[in-house]
């Protein structure tokens, strides 16, 4: 019986893990959006391609920031199968 719950335990993980992992690498998609901004753009306004860059590296992170938080808050909601899995407690 024991074994059957840790095996449960471990696909929930995975499970959450994989979730995780897709909505990270989605934020990914970010990088590529910003070089063709910078390529269509910076041919347009060439004077301007370093401040389209600046804008461009800031996006980047803020859509970083987003997909940790919104992977955050699917552990967050998972919660009661990954209590005591952490070593601080749920608030």
């Amino acid at each position: 019986m024991n074994s059957i719950l840790g095996l449960a335990g471990i696909i929930v993980i995975q499970l959450l893990f994989d979730s995780i992992v897709y909505d990270y690498i989605c934020g990914f998609a970010n990088l590529f959006s910003v070089a063709i901004l910078l390529g269509g753009l910076g041919g347009m306004a060439p004077t301007r391609r370093r401040d389209i860059a600046k804008f461009g590296v800031r996006s980047t992170i803020e859509g970083t920031r987003a997909n940790l938080l919104r992977a955050n808050n699917g552990i967050n909601k998972k919660r009661p199968f990954l209590e005591g899995l952490f070593l601080t407690p749920f608030v």
